[in-house]
């Protein structure tokens, strides 16, 4: 138990070190930072993956016209690590078996989608409408960029879908609980917990398939 303690200690430390170095001030990460961390621990990444994953998204977000906000938030590397870590067992299981969990994916995916879409308010069409598309390109061979730019679609929409009560609920938490922060970090992480919150409240699938 001391060793495994140990190495989830290394782990957390090696991801925290790296990713404040890269980021900048302030230099410690928030409660959501950690758990994402812990759960890349649990998942069994090894410590490169998340590594190339980090360095992957701030490359990423350098080269992209118009993206001149900073990486605040270790919940942006997100999807940059999970897709470093799906390329890493796809390596190890080979072509033949890359292939057998594209599918397996792509069929999780549309379940996901299709239980979505029965159980979705018809107050908002427009995810509706997001999520059908995806239904249409699930069996066709499109680029993995397209569903990261309809997921993309799918935050923005999230964030409006909240009340006016679970914003200002969402807010006064972050006003708590991150009062050390500057304004500018503040806005994000309350753009990134309401995001999460109405996520949760209106069970909406991720659409990437390395989130499968």
């Amino acid at each position: 138990m001391k060793r495994r303690d140990e190495e989830t200690s290394r782990y957390l430390q090696a991801v925290s070190r790296f990713f404040v170095e890269h980021r900048g001030a302030p230099f410690f990460l928030s409660p959501e930072e950690i758990n994402t961390i812990m759960e890349w621990k649990n998942m069994g990444i090894p410590l490169q993956i998340v590594r190339e994953g980090i360095v992957s998204c701030f490359a990423s977000r350098r080269k992209r016209p118009g993206q001149k906000r900073k990486i605040l938030s270790l919940s942006f590397c997100q999807p940059s690590v999970l897709k470093g870590y799906e390329a890493y067992r796809e390596r190890k299981i080979g072509l033949s078996g890359k292939s057998f969990r594209k599918e397996d994916k792509r069929r999780e995916l549309k379940k996901a989608v299709e239980n979505f879409l029965t159980a979705c308010p018809d107050k908002f069409p427009d995810m509706k409408e997001i999520f059908s598309r995806v239904l249409d390109l699930i069996s066709q061979d499109v680029p993995e960029e397209i569903f990261e730019d309809l997921e993309n679609e799918v935050e923005t929409l999230a964030a409006g879908m909240a009340s006016d009560a679970e914003k200002e609920q969402v807010r006064t938490a972050v006003m708590t609980e991150f009062a050390g922060r500057s304004s500018q970090e503040k806005e994000r992480i309350q753009h990134l917990m309401l995001i999460k919150h109405v996520r949760g409240k209106y069970a909406i699938p991720h659409i990437p398939l390395y989130y499968y």
